[in-house]
């Protein structure tokens, strides 16, 4: 698939795990989540930041990368921007920056690598 499907289809994943879960939590004292669908709201995340996390590729695994130059990425970007801002995993946070410096040193683009030290 091309990277700006791959781009919206993150996109809607992020909506859909981790928007959902900032909605509950801004309307926490309307209704209060049982423990099941706290379980169910962790597991979507984890799925959302698994598949985020595989698509900055690594570089050296022969994995390609969605952070190459094209159209896409400043959408890509903003979702990365997004989804480290809410997400409340710290090590998490740590191992997608690190992914992200090293695709793009490996990608050879210097806006890219600019924008990607100006998102971490």
């Amino acid at each position: 698939s091309s990277p700006a499907t791959c781009t919206q289809a993150l996109m809607l994943l992020f909506h859909l795990a981790v928007g959902s879960e900032t909605q509950n939590r801004n309307n926490h004292n309307k209704n209060k989540a049982s423990g099941a669908n706290d379980k169910v709201s962790k597991a979507r995340q984890h799925r959302f930041y698994r598949a985020l996390y595989s698509t900055l590729g690594g570089g050296s695994g022969g994995t390609t990368s969605l952070v190459s130059s094209g159209k896409h990425l400043t959408l890509y970007f903003n979702l990365l921007y997004k989804a480290m801002k809410y997400d409340k995993d710290q090590v998490r946070v740590i191992a997608l920056a690190k992914r992200l410096l090293c695709s793009t040193l490996n990608c050879g683009s210097a806006p890219v690598l600019a924008g990607s030290i100006f998102l971490v």
